[in-house]
């Protein structure tokens, strides 16, 4: 990109970086003292303290700043994947707890049912259809187990998807906060 692109834009090199890192020391600042130029000269703020040694050179910083990039898109991936995984296991634990709120009154209903049939057996009453009280509570147990296998297994789903989701957001705040602190030396 040429400079005369953007008339406006003119950079000199001297303007970034001294030329001397000796003309530095020898003009002690005292506290409280201006570090601006005292000439009129194109640079009105203060001239920032500049590192003399790039470790890595132009091409390490290049590359040290692509690898945290790179590190940061890989984090937002993980979250971006594991919010909808979180968001679709805890519809279906909606899903089963209502089920568990369906199924839970029949088992008991049914259970009720055949204590009495039975009840009424022991007291010499043939009259009732013990087998289909039976078969009726076994059916409500068995869906009651179904549901409850669902749930255990959405339970794990759930549980593994949470820590992996949790473990992504405690190292993105460890980066922030060496980013921050990196931030804060210079």
């Amino acid at each position: 990109m040429s400079t005369t692109d953007y008339p406006d834009l003119e950079i000199n090199i001297d303007d970034i970086l001294e030329e001397n890192p000796e003309d530095k020391k020898e003009t002690p600042l005292r506290p409280g003292a201006s570090t601006a130029p005292v000439s009129g000269g194109p640079r009105t703020a203060a001239p920032t303290e500049q590192p003399w040694r790039i470790d890595g050179g132009l091409h390490g910083i290049g590359d040290d700043l692509e690898n945290r990039v790179r590190s940061w898109r890989n984090l937002v991936r993980l979250l971006k994947q594991h919010r909808p995984q979180l968001e679709t296991a805890a519809a279906e634990r909606e899903k089963l707890i209502e089920e568990l709120g369906r199924i839970v009154p029949e088992v008991v209903a049914s259970g009720a049912t055949l204590k009495t049939a039975l009840d009424k057996t022991q007291s010499g009453d043939l009259s009732d259809n013990l087998a289909g009280h039976f078969s009726k509570n076994l059916k409500a147990l068995e869906e009651l187990e179904e549901v409850a296998e669902a749930l255990t297994g959405n339970l794990v789903w759930m549980r593994s998807v949470w820590e992996q989701y949790a473990r992504t957001i405690v190292q993105a705040q460890t980066m922030r906060e060496e980013m921050e602190k990196s931030g804060n030396r210079s």
